[in-house]
């Protein structure tokens, strides 16, 4: 283990060290712990097989303290009721006042939900029942995506734009992440993480495809847990200190792409001027596929898929420890490799597809 010891100086003029931990945690299926498998227990499936209303490609899913369920589709958010029955959509579509046409994503904090829209960049605030209370304007217009919002403050990232001198080349892009305190609205810039892409150019328009991924999850209100490597390491943010206040890799074998597969994880095309560029094929997955949190432990959803047992996921503490390891899959789901996994309390939603290639909305107890 190392340390590296950093010095900032806070308001009430002591000298406090803050540490970021670099941890190197055990070899992958270490102990009798990769065999162990964690049930799920379906308590809820909902389908567009009504005539209320249809998925298209649902993704963010939420809940609010009655156990309603919230669902980004294709900026359309969608709320059902504890079981599974279709409310309403929850916001217009538009740009007019409490309306919405190219949603980033939305937050639910205590009684009221938080929607960001994009062009125009706006925040809209609603109450359970989808009344509209307040919105405005960002000052900062372009693209953002909506993260959190904790201590009377909004979070988002934006992805920096692409550098590159050749025509197409690997290079790092630049995750950006910002701090909006409500009493000004004025984007505080935070940290910045680099994620590899792909870059091609042409002339002075630009494009990317992804290879490394920048991916997250809350933990508690003031963490972020984050990964934006193609290799196994996490990092802890604190959004209070604005520091990284741990970071933990561990020596991981990478997974090649099933050949099946390869078509599936490595579509992409990008036109500039005329001409076609493909995303290069990526032989390996990512070591990290997914973030999550559960009772304020962090599940790291790792590469590793066995076809009966399901997928193997690292439990560690906000600290890096290493706690458990267990294989985790939903009945019935025929998709591995797609973890659209959402956890809020004892419960794992999932988002799924039908034997006919239909979306579904799967609830599950984790039985831990």
């Amino acid at each position: 283990m190392t340390a590296i010891f950093k010095n900032r100086k806070f308001p009430i003029i002591l000298l406090l060290s803050i540490i970021v931990f670099t941890i190197s945690l055990p070899a992958e299926n270490s102990g009798d712990a990769s065999g162990k498998i964690v049930l799920l227990k379906k308590t809820l499936l909902i389908d567009d097989s009504s005539d209320e209303f249809y998925f298209r490609h649902p993704g963010k899913i939420d809940v609010d303290q009655s156990m309603n369920i919230y669902v980004l589709d294709s900026n359309r958010i969608l709320t059902f009721d504890r079981k599974g029955k279709y409310i309403r959509e929850f916001i217009k579509k538009g740009q007019g006042p409490g309306e919405s046409k190219y949603i980033s994503n939305f937050f639910i904090s205590e009684k009221r939900v938080i929607v960001h829209n994009n062009h125009p960049a706006k925040v809209i605030w609603f109450d359970l029942k989808g009344e509209l209370l307040k919105e405005f304007r960002l000052k900062k217009s372009d693209w953002l995506t909506f993260i959190h919002y904790f201590d009377n403050a909004y979070f988002f990232y934006n992805t920096g734009k692409p550098e590159t001198k050749s025509n197409a080349s690997y290079t790092d892009v630049e995750i950006n992440l910002f701090k909006m305190p409500a009493a000004n609205h004025e984007m505080i810039d935070l940290h910045s993480f680099p994620v590899n892409k792909y870059v091609v150019k042409s002339g002075s328009t630009s494009a990317s495809f992804d290879v490394g991924k920048f991916i997250y999850a809350l933990s508690g209100e003031r963490y972020i847990v984050i990964s934006h490597s193609p290799r196994y390491k996490i990092k802890i943010f604190d959004i209070k200190t604005r520091e990284i206040i741990h970071e933990f890799s561990r020596d991981y074998v990478k997974r090649e792409i099933p050949p099946g597969l390869m078509d599936r994880f490595n579509r992409g095309v990008a036109v500039l001027n005329g001409k076609r560029y493909k995303k290069p094929p990526l032989k390996y997955f990512n070591d990290v596929l997914k973030l999550l949190v559960f009772k304020g432990k962090i599940w790291v959803v790792t590469s590793t898929v066995d076809k009966e047992k399901g997928v193997l996921v690292d439990v560690l503490d906000i600290d890096g420890k290493h706690i458990d390891q267990f294989y985790l899959k939903p009945p019935g789901q025929n998709g591995l490799y797609t973890f659209n996994w959402y956890i809020d309390g004892q419960f794992l939603y999932s988002i799924e597809k039908s034997p006919d290639d239909d979306p579904l909305v799967v609830k599950y107890k984790i039985e831990i």
